[in-house]
């Protein structure tokens, strides 16, 4: 019910989304944490859409992640690997990626372009990858 209201509310101008600034407000007062595990254990830096497809080297690109989630994730697109992990990302993860993604969209000037066209489909994130149903009960859901 959530999610409907919002995404009403976005349909129709009511509502809008928070800016990038609060995510990297959470980024820096969360502590020093993984973004993809939450372990605070051998942390680098790791642009959230490689740069190898894409990605941009700025600092709404660039979040706090452990070693091994950093190898593990290495070039692919975020939500896929969660996918190929068989986990449910973070919703911060998920919240990032829509920004980043409404973001690119926007620059493009595709963002009323159907999910399947071929302009959104050549963005460097997977629109398809995004969750939009069988969520997690609220109690297995991690920020």
């Amino acid at each position: 019910m959530i999610r409907a209201k919002l995404t009403k509310g976005l349909k129709t101008g009511t509502m809008s989304m928070g800016s990038l600034f609060d995510d990297e407000k959470y980024k820096l007062t969360n502590g020093n944490r993984c973004t993809y595990c939450g372990t605070e254990e051998s942390l680098t830096l790791d642009h959230f859409v490689p740069r190898i497809i894409g990605g941009l080297d700025t600092g709404d690109n660039l979040v706090p992640a452990c070693r091994s989630c950093n190898s593990s994730k290495g070039k692919s697109d975020v939500l896929e690997w969660y996918q190929r992990k068989e986990e449910f990302p973070p919703l911060m993860v998920i919240r990032r990626y829509l920004k980043i993604t409404v973001e690119m969209a926007q620059t493009a000037g595709i963002l009323d372009f159907p999910i399947d066209s071929k302009e959104v489909q050549d963005l460097p994130i997977s629109v398809k990858a995004i969750p939009t149903e069988r969520f997690p009960l609220t109690s297995e859901l991690s920020l």
